[in-house]
């Protein structure tokens, strides 16, 4: 259940210069880390408006790497080798207060035959957006 909107925050997530090691379009990670942020904040009233200008977004999120890892080392070898990585940064500048800088890697090492690298990298998208997300709602809080 949604609650009313109540605030309306701008943002911009960014993945150029980051450092990628795909077999498929990153931007499918980034929109899965926006989708999952927009849920869970509109669910405590906060909308977000995503933007692709750089200058005066509230939340600024710029992925730093995204690695698929090698799903032969995780299916022979899970726990050691071969993760799935996201990592990223960024602020939320929300209410003219400083601006509190982030910075997120989550790993996912373990799959079904070793794990779909797609799957594995947008559960770490899902797991990223809530600590995101969560830094969102203590800031809008202050």
């Amino acid at each position: 259940m949604s609650k009313e909107v109540s605030r309306t925050i701008t943002a911009r997530c960014s993945d150029s210069g980051a450092e990628l090691t795909l077999s498929f379009d990153a931007a499918q990670i980034t929109a899965e880390i926006k989708t999952s942020i927009e849920k869970r904040l509109l669910k405590k009233g906060v909308a977000v408006r995503w933007s692709d200008q750089e200058t005066n977004s509230e939340l600024f999120i710029r992925v730093v790497a995204i690695d698929q890892g090698n799903q032969s080392f995780r299916f022979f070898l899970p726990h050691f080798i071969g993760e799935a990585v996201l990592e990223v940064e960024g602020q939320v500048a929300l209410g003219g207060v400083t601006p509190q800088q982030f910075h997120y890697t989550q790993r996912e090492h373990e799959g079904m035959w070793g794990g779909s690298a797609q799957d594995m990298l947008k559960v770490c998208a899902q797991r990223v957006a809530d600590k995101i997300a969560g830094d969102v709602l203590r800031s809008v809080r202050l």
